[in-house]
This record gives structure tokens, C-alpha cells and sequence, in this order.
């Protein structure tokens, strides 16, 4: 089951089946994933204009909100920090846009910002009784890597993943184009 994989695990899963033999053995004392769920109730992805993705470059935004639910045991995002990933396939791999985010406040509320690899992303989580909402934010970011090909402009395959204290949280979903402006379809994916 891959659904619960964040972008990273998928590329390292990939780049080690290729490495598989029949020789290969494989123990059964490895890491175990542990994982929750994440739920989004909006996504808005704007690459730049059209002459900025003809220049392979794809200056864009993004604006999510969520949830966190299910966690597998208890979260420390101020000690411990969160990784905010966004990824597309490419090929055999996925394309990703990650950054590292120390999480700052206190009561219910923690907020995090990124400022690594150019642009800004911030996140800001609240603890609630089932888990955490969470606002996630960037602008100024290339997008080159998660720019779409001219073969299927009209959609994209979107994978958000935030990993906090040893858990990830894992959704993709399909986004739908309109003037260079990628959202949730209203029909659930």
C-alpha cells in the first residue's frame, strides 16, 4: 500500500526495487511507516504565466487547508519540527518541493516558515480533539519541477505529505486547470 508514502519514500522505493536480485534478501526487521490521515478541503496551485513556463521557469503560489487526523501516537511539532512536501510524478519519480519547518507558539496554535530554496512557505497548525488543522501557504517558489507538460495541461496530480515526529500525513489528490490556476475538482478523487 503506497497511499500512505510520502513523495521521498516513494522516489527511495523505487530507486531500491531497481536495485532488487533474485540474490536481494530482505529483513523483516526494518523501520515500520507510521501514518495518519490527511484531509484536504482546498488546494489552489498557480504556476506563472504561460511566457514565464516557456522559459522553463514557473515562478507560482500555493494555498492549502486541511486536516491531520488519526495520528499514530502523540505529535511534538514544536520539538520536533515538520517537513512540508508538495510532489508530482515525473517519469519514474516524483518532483518534489520540500522544506524543513521549526514550528513556533504555544496554547493550540504552533506556525512554522520556510524561507530555504528560495520563496516562502509557511504552515500553520491548531490542535483540535481529532488531530490538527492545518493553513499552508508559498509564494515566490519555482515551480519548474511541478510545472505540467504541454502533453496534459487540463490537470495534475497533487501530492501533499507533512511528516511530524516519525508520523506522515499523506494525501493526492487530481487538480483541475483553469488559467493556469490548479484546484480541487468539486467531485471527490
Amino acid at each position: 500500500m503506497t497511499s500512505i508514502l510520502t513523495p521521498q519514500q516513494l522516489n527511495d522505493l523505487v530507486a531500491f526495487q531497481k536495485t532488487l536480485t533474485l540474490a536481494t534478501i530482505v529483513g523483516t526487521n526494518e523501520r515500520v511507516i507510521s501514518a495518519g490521515a490527511l484531509d484536504l478541503s482546498r488546494v489552489v496551485l498557480q504556476f506563472g504565466t504561460p511566457k514565464r513556463l516557456a522559459r522553463d521557469r514557473a515562478i507560482g503560489r500555493f494555498s492549502l487547508k486541511g486536516q491531520l487526523r488519526g495520528t499514530p501516537g502523540p505529535l511534538a511539532p514544536a520539538k520536533d519540527g515538520v517537513v512540508f512536501s508538495l510532489a508530482t510524478p515525473q517519469g519514474e519519480q516524483m518532483a518534489i518541493l520540500a522544506r524543513t519547518l521549526a514550528m513556533k507558539g504555544g496554547g493550540r496554535r504552533l506556525v512554522g516558515r520556510s524561507s530555504e530554496g528560495g520563496g516562502v512557505v509557511t504552515l500553520a497548525l491548531v490542535r483540535t480533539r481529532r488531530g490538527y488543522r492545518f493553513t499552508a501557504r508559498g509564494r515566490r517558489l519555482d515551480f519548474a519541477a511541478l510545472a505540467p507538460d504541454a502533453g496534459d495541461p487540463k490537470s495534475r496530480d497533487l501530492t501533499v505529505a507533512l511528516e511530524v515526529s516519525g508520523a506522515s500525513f499523506v494525501r493526492n489528490r487530481n487538480l483541475v486547470v483553469k488559467r493556469n490556476v490548479f484546484k480541487l475538482s468539486r467531485r471527490r478523487t
